[in-house]
Formats: C-alpha cells, sequence, structure tokens
C-alpha cells in the first residue's frame, strides 16, 4: 500500500457515491492540465524499493506507482476527503476531515534535535534542514527537509495526513495496545504534520524501518481523469460495524 499512513490503521468508512470525487470540468472543456510530478522511492521493512509518483494541483493531490493503471491514493483539497483506489477489487475506500477530539493524557513528550548540515549539498540553492524528532525520548523520524520549497505541495500532504490522523484518532481504542507505541501516537494521531513545519521532505526514515527519498521534480500535462475515481468502483465496508 501506498505511503504510510495507511500501514497500520484501524479504518471507519462512510458510505459515499462513487461521484464524489469526479472532474470539476464541463465535458466541454480541455480533458488535460498541468500538475507538478514529484518522483520517490519508498521502502518498507524487508520489502525492495518501489517507485511512487505523487502528482499535485490546486485541487488534488495523487499518489501512485507511476502509471494511471495503477491503484492509487486521491485526496481532493477543496472537500478534504481520501479515496484509496483498489483496481483488483474495483472498490475504494474513502476517509474525510473529522476534527476528532484527542486525549491528552495519552499523548507522549513531543521533542526534536537538529542535525549537522555542514557537508550536505544544496537544494534548489539552500542548504537542507535535518531533524529528528522524538515521542517521550524514543526515536521516531528523521527528515531531511527543502525549507520554502513548493508550498503549496507541502500544504496539500498536510492536509493528507490530516485525514488520515483523524481516522487513526477516531479508532484508536479499536486498535491493539501493543500497537500503541509512543511513536506511533506522535506520528499518526498526535503530531503527523510536526516534520512539515521544516519545509518539503527530501528524506525521511522512521523507527519502523519505513523510508522514502525523493528522486526528480516536474511539471507534466496530465489527463484530468487521473483526478477521478474510476467509473462503477463501489466504497468497502467498514471494519467497525459501519456502513
Amino acid at each position: 500500500m501506498i505511503w504510510k499512513v495507511l500501514q497500520s490503521v484501524a479504518i471507519i468508512l462512510l458510505l459515499v457515491p462513487a461521484s464524489a470525487c469526479t472532474s470539476r470540468t464541463a465535458p466541454q472543456e480541455p480533458v488535460e492540465l498541468k500538475a507538478r510530478v514529484f518522483l520517490f522511492q519508498e521502502q518498507e521493512k524487508d520489502i525492495d524499493p518501489y517507485p511512487v509518483r505523487m502528482l499535485v494541483t490546486a485541487d488534488f493531490l495523487r499518489m501512485d506507482e507511476g502509471s494511471a493503471n495503477d491503484d492509487f491514493l486521491l485526496f481532493d483539497r477543496k472537500k478534504q476527503v481520501v479515496f484509496s483506489v483498489n483496481r483488483d477489487t474495483q472498490s475504494y475506500y474513502r476517509f474525510e476531515r473529522r476534527n476528532v477530539g484527542r486525549d491528552g493524557k495519552r499523548k507522549p513528550k513531543l521533542t526534536v534535535a537538529d542535525n549537522d548540515v555542514s557537508d550536505m549539498p544544496l537544494f534548489q540553492g539552500k542548504k537542507p534542514r535535518y531533524r529528528t524528532y522524538f515521542a517521550n525520548g524514543d526515536r521516531c523520524l528523521d527528515v531531511v527537509s527543502a525549507p520554502g520549497f513548493d508550498e503549496d505541495a507541502v500544504a496539500a500532504i498536510r492536509g493528507y495526513l490530516n485525514v488520515m490522523s483523524d481516522e487513526h484518532a477516531a479508532t484508536l481504542d479499536q486498535t491493539p495496545r501493543d500497537m500503541q507505541a509512543d511513536c506511533m501516537l506522535a506520528d499518526f494521531v498526535y503530531a503527523p504534520v510536526r516534520h512539515l513545519n521544516d519545509g518539503f521532505p527530501l528524506r525521511e526514515w522512521d523507527y519502523r524501518g519505513y523510508s522514502r527519498t525523493l528522486i526528480d521534480v516536474g511539471e507534466e500535462t496530465v489527463r484530468t481523469s487521473l483526478f477521478e475515481l474510476p467509473e462503477g468502483y463501489q466504497q468497502a465496508n467498514t471494519v467497525a460495524g459501519r456502513e
């Protein structure tokens, strides 16, 4: 599954029509648009590296493995809704911003440390920032960031992670206690976007063995259909007894 936030979440889904994420353009208008393209290499523990493509427009963020025919994640930035689309089952999961409260008693102590970047090359003419993020003293996440680089893309990632964080928070009581490590609570529930305050993530690696590295950046003309749910796909049922 693309993007680390979906790997260990207990999901509550809401039934919506498949038309909820259709393109906003009228049929007579152009079927292509400009998108900023970010190519990454991701790796999980004991899994070979795999490519991830992120497309960002004013209205959407899409992540896939580089093909229009892949499974994909789609974030509607205006509606604050995430769709996870599975080609094999012709279905999708839907997540929306829920503004779920967090129990302050379970929040770990969050700290951050700056690291030396004197030997790092410039990115877009600026020195990156390298910081390590902790929860109750445990090392959770290391991120090399580019301050000031493509702040709109950073905003899109922030919106996506906030939606997924609400899902984690809403189902936290159903998550086994042995899975609620301090770093899990920090990275997925209480502070999922703290690293984005330092800029666009060029490289990140976490306590679980996950890593993600930016390989290339560009702009392409793509079809608007990349930002639509495939026709006929159905929403998957919930795992928490709601449909």
